[in-house]
C-alpha cells in the first residue's frame, strides 16, 4: 500500500471559522451579559504613585465595558514601592 500526501480538496479538513464574525458574536454575548447587570469580570487594579493618574482613567474604562473591579490602591499620588502593589494584584 503506498501512502500519498491528502490533498487540500479532501472532505476531512475542518472549516477555520471567520474570525471576524466570532469577535462579533463574543462582543454580542459579554453586551448582553452586561446589560442584565452582570459583571463580565472581576478584575483587579492596583499602580503605583507613577500610575496614580492614568489607573483612574484605567478604572473608567473597565468599569464601562462592564466589569467589576477591585482597586488596591495606591489612593495618593505620594510615593510608594510598586511591588507592593504588584503582589496585592498577583494575590487577588
Amino acid at each position: 500500500m503506498e501512502l500519498s500526501r491528502p490533498s487540500k480538496s479532501d472532505s476531512y479538513l475542518i472549516p477555520v471559522p471567520n474570525y471576524h464574525e466570532l469577535k462579533s458574536k463574543i462582543i454580542r454575548a459579554n453586551s448582553h451579559e452586561a446589560i442584565r447587570g452582570k459583571a463580565l469580570m472581576k478584575i483587579a487594579i492596583a499602580c503605583d504613585h507613577g500610575g496614580f493618574v492614568l489607573k483612574e482613567t484605567a478604572l473608567k474604562v473597565v468599569m464601562q465595558a462592564g466589569h467589576e473591579i477591585l482597586d488596591l490602591g495606591t489612593f495618593t499620588a505620594d510615593p510608594v514601592d510598586y511591588p507592593d502593589y504588584a503582589r496585592a494584584v498577583g494575590e487577588a
